[in-house]
C-alpha cells in the first residue's frame, strides 16, 4: 500500500510525463526489473532489463506519456474498470469509479492519477 500510495504522490505533483513514474507504475503492475552487464568485464556499466508477466523481456510501457498504455492500465490493475475523461484546452481530467477525479497538465497524467485513486481505495 505504501508503494501506491508514493505512486500516486507523485503522479498528483507530476507536470509532465516522467519515465521514473512509468517504471514504478510497471513494478506494481507486475512487471519486474533486473540489471545485466553492457560490456563483459565491466561490472560498472549495468543496464535494467524488464520482464512482463510472462517472464519475456520487454519495454517498460510508457504509462504517462502513451494515452493507449494509460487506459490499459486500469484493465491491468483492475480488471473491467471503466475510466471516463475529458478536458478543456490545457486541462485534463479523468475518473474512476467513485474515486476522486483527477487534473493534470497532460491526459495520460491524469488517467494514470485517476487510476491509482480508485487502486489506492481498494487496495488493503
Amino acid at each position: 500500500m505504501d508503494d501506491v500510495n508514493e505512486v500516486l504522490r507523485r503522479l498528483k505533483k507530476a507536470k509532465a510525463p516522467h519515465r521514473t513514474l512509468d517504471i514504478m507504475i510497471g513494478l506494481l503492475a507486475g512487471y519486474s526489473r533486473t540489471f545485466e552487464q553492457l560490456l563483459p568485464g565491466e561490472t560498472e556499466k549495468v543496464s535494467p532489463v524488464f520482464i512482463d508477466k510472462s517472464g519475456q523481456r520487454t519495454k517498460m510501457p510508457d504509462y504517462t506519456r502513451n494515452l493507449d498504455e494509460a487506459v490499459a492500465l486500469a484493465e491491468t490493475l483492475m480488471p473491467g474498470t471503466p475510466v471516463a475523461f475529458t478536458w478543456e484546452g490545457e486541462v485534463y481530467r479523468a475518473q474512476v469509479w467513485d474515486a476522486p477525479p483527477a487534473e493534470a497538465p497532460d491526459l495520460s497524467l491524469a488517467i494514470c492519477t485517476a487510476i491509482f485513486e480508485a487502486y489506492a481505495m481498494q487496495s488493503p
